[in-house]
This record gives structure tokens, C-alpha cells and sequence, in this order.
């Protein structure tokens, strides 16, 4: 068990409501072998109420606002998608996949966006 943080700590990111932030604790913080409930946990991330508000806001084509809006902080496209990231989404979603997509087709020839 990790000793720098008190063990109500550890409990709450032990708490399988952000199934990501479960699996990255026991993972990275007290370093525990996947099992069958961290590979549940670890598909159920997309269900996180974040991540699944994100998702249902998503448009058909992959967008969230029109392109004009794409850098719009927290509401636009590549914003969306940013945060997906930051939330460790499944990328193995169709519409994560779209997502990734779009932003790669709005990205510069110098590489940035």
C-alpha cells in the first residue's frame, strides 16, 4: 500500500464512478497486476458522466461546433477532443475515432493546428 497518501485518499480514487482514474491508481499509484475488475473498470471509461456528456453532444460528422469554432476554449471541436484524451476515452470508440479524425483533417502543414 502507497504510504505518502492517507488511505481516504486511495479509497476515493479507488472509486469505480471515474473507472479510468481507478485503474490508472491501481496501476501507477500501488502498482497492482490487471485482473478481471480492472479490465472491467478499464472498459466502462467512455460511461464516465464526462466523457459520455462529451460524446453525446458529438455531431454526425465527427465535429461538436462549426469548423470556425473549432479553437472555441472548451466548447470547440479540437477542444472536445483534447479533453477526451485528458480523460483517457476508449479510442477504440467509433465516434473517438471520428473525432480524431476531423482534428487530424483540420491539422497544418507544419504539423501543429
Amino acid at each position: 500500500m502507497l504510504t505518502i497518501a492517507p488511505t481516504e485518499t486511495i479509497d476515493w480514487l479507488l472509486e469505480p464512478d471515474n473507472p479510468a482514474v481507478a485503474v490508472l491508481t491501481r496501476r501507477d499509484l500501488l502498482a497492482e497486476k490487471d485482473d478481471a475488475a480492472t479490465e472491467a473498470l478499464w472498459a466502462r471509461r467512455n460511461e464516465y458522466p464526462p466523457v459520455a456528456a462529451i460524446l453525446s453532444a458529438q455531431l454526425p460528422d465527427g465535429t461538436w461546433l462549426r469548423p470556425s469554432l473549432d479553437y472555441k476554449k472548451y466548447q470547440g471541436s479540437l477542444w472536445q477532443v483534447h479533453l477526451l484524451g485528458e480523460l483517457w476515452t476508449d479510442g477504440s470508440d467509433e465516434r473517438v475515432r471520428r473525432a480524431a479524425d476531423y482534428a487530424f483533417s483540420r491539422q497544418l502543414e507544419d504539423g501543429s493546428w
